[in-house]
């Protein structure tokens, strides 16, 4: 079977594929035929069409908010469905932004993030268990824990990185009720040993 593209044909043949190029030379009213195997080739962009296909479909269906964010400037170049909800920003508006992932971040955790992301800077090292408030669309603060993991290019520079951040502010104000409570309960106990 054939499979034509502009200027080549690519050619099934016993299971391995050939592209062939067609020269016409029409003052010799022939054509020169050239061909070369590409079976390897095709497997490999074969693989790598699934292997995108997979991380697109994972990061599209993940609980957690995913954001891919230049190491440079910090301009988010891709945000997962989880993250436009949990967030209340579309994707469009994150790209359209270079601002908005310093803008959402609260003001009590822009040290925190900095110092993450130079720590990752410096060591080349995956950061876990970072934990960040964020201010979503709705004016809601929503307490975050992050993995922040490096991009790397074929120099071993930083280009970019991944986060993959879970919402755990559920259970940050269960903590802070608890903690209030436990005063509470201590204060409580030990007034009652003064009026004894």
């Amino acid at each position: 079977k054939a499979r034509n593209k502009p200027d080549l044909l690519e050619v099934d043949c016993g299971g391995r594929i050939y592209v062939l190029d067609i020269a016409p030379i029409p003052e010799a009213s022939y054509v020169n035929l050239y061909g070369r195997e590409i079976t390897k080739r095709k497997r490999i962009e074969e693989s790598l069409q699934q292997l995108n296909q997979t991380y697109e479909r994972l990061t599209r269906n993940a609980g957690e908010a995913i954001f891919r964010v230049s190491a440079e400037g910090g301009q988010v170049l891709y945000v997962n469905p989880a993250a436009e909800e949990l967030f209340g920003y579309s994707a469009a508006e994150w790209q359209a932004d270079p601002e908005l992932g310093l803008k959402a971040i609260h003001p009590d955790s822009t040290q925190t993030q900095k110092d993450s992301l130079a720590q990752m800077q410096a060591s080349g090292a995956i950061q876990k268990s970072v934990i960040l408030r964020w201010l979503a669309k709705d004016g809601r603060v929503v307490m975050m824990e992050h993995t922040i993991v490096p991009i790397n290019d074929a120099t071993g520079k930083i280009v970019m990185f991944e986060s993959i951040g879970r919402d755990i502010s559920e259970r940050h104000r269960a903590e802070e009720a608890l903690k209030e409570s436990e005063a509470r309960y201590r204060e409580l106990i030990l007034n009652q040993g003064e009026g004894v």
